[in-house]
């Protein structure tokens, strides 16, 4: 049994709250720190925490109150509750966390970028419940943005894309997300359930549904 919090401690932290997630669908780390500053101004004088698994620490750096899964009991002294979301297959965990809130999810102020390679980046790979694209659906996007007059890569690097592309198209990741937030033009294939999540936070991009995509 946990011993009893000391009320001069208490009033230190009460007002810290964090957000755990550990899974593999990392986008959601990227998700939650675009969104903090937001929750906090609904919430004066919230502090939200996040905590990651250590190999996602990257997706955080030069964040405040961040912390590795492995720092967690260091974590626990200072905050004042923890919520670890969950995958699920049925409902995205960061949109369900802002519905129970209430929370309308915003749409991101993002900066303005021009980039005129000519180059588009295609995100194939999917993590579950986000399904990878197909052979057909690979083609289908290939086709559409090379008449568009594009030179279409396939699953570049993260740093390539955000240096030298103009438009990146594919499924949920955290290239996508880290592509929308810097302002690049970003197509989302809805093959998981984040499209709502991505259509509320980036509302100036789209989504694009190809003709033997089903059950989207």
């Amino acid at each position: 049994m946990p011993l009893p919090t000391p009320l001069k401690k208490y009033k230190l932290v009460k007002d810290n709250y964090c957000i755990c997630y550990y899974g593999i669908n990392k986008e959601y780390i990227v998700q939650l720190r675009l969104l903090r500053p937001f929750i906090e101004k609904q919430f004066e004088g919230l502090s939200i925490y996040i905590c990651c698994s250590d190999d996602s620490m990257y997706l955080l750096r030069e964040q405040k109150n961040v912390f590795a899964k492995s720092r967690i009991n260091e974590l626990r002294d200072r905050v004042s509750y923890i919520r670890t979301l969950e995958d699920s297959t049925d409902s995205h965990p960061v949109e369900d966390l802002l519905k129970e809130s209430g929370i309308l999810c915003p749409a991101l102020k993002i900066p303005s970028r021009e980039i005129r390679s000519k180059k588009c980046a295609l995100l194939t790979n999917g993590v579950g419940p986000v399904r990878s694209l197909t052979g057909k659906q690979i083609s289908l996007i290939v086709n559409k943005f090379e008449k568009e007059g594009f030179r279409v890569i396939i699953n570049p690097k993260i740093e390539e894309i955000i240096e030298d592309f103009e438009v990146v198209v594919g499924v949920e990741s955290v290239a996508l997300y880290e592509s929308a937030c810097r302002g690049l033009r970003t197509c989302l294939v809805p093959t998981g359930i984040g499209k709502n999540l991505f259509d509320s936070m980036f509302p100036s991009n789209e989504a694009i549904r190809l003709e033997d995509q089903v059950n989207i």
